[in-house]
């Protein structure tokens, strides 16, 4: 495969929405936001790590990346992903 392309945001909204529009998602990882996901805790620690001499609180981290493309960005920065591509809310 060239990429396995990953969709950022609450599961259950996107699953609706590509349901709506007759989209069919297999091949695709979702990656639902919220404080359980399983990357959530890593990657706004990591990001803290990275930041924190700059004034960055574990808060503001957490923050980041409980938004969508923060939690891309994150998992760029990790490795989970080679890249982002942020568009429609």
């Amino acid at each position: 495969d060239l990429c396995v392309p990953v969709l950022i945001g609450d599961a259950a909204r996107i699953r609706a929405a590509a349901a709506t529009a007759r989209i069919d998602l297999d091949g695709i990882e979702i990656e639902h936001i919220d404080g359980a996901s399983e990357h959530f805790d890593g990657l706004a620690n990591t990001l803290w790590e990275a930041r924190k001499r700059k004034g960055m609180t574990k808060a503001a981290a957490r923050a980041f990346v409980h938004e969508p493309i923060g939690y891309g960005v994150a998992m760029v920065r990790a490795g989970l992903a080679d890249g982002l591509i942020g568009g429609l809310g």
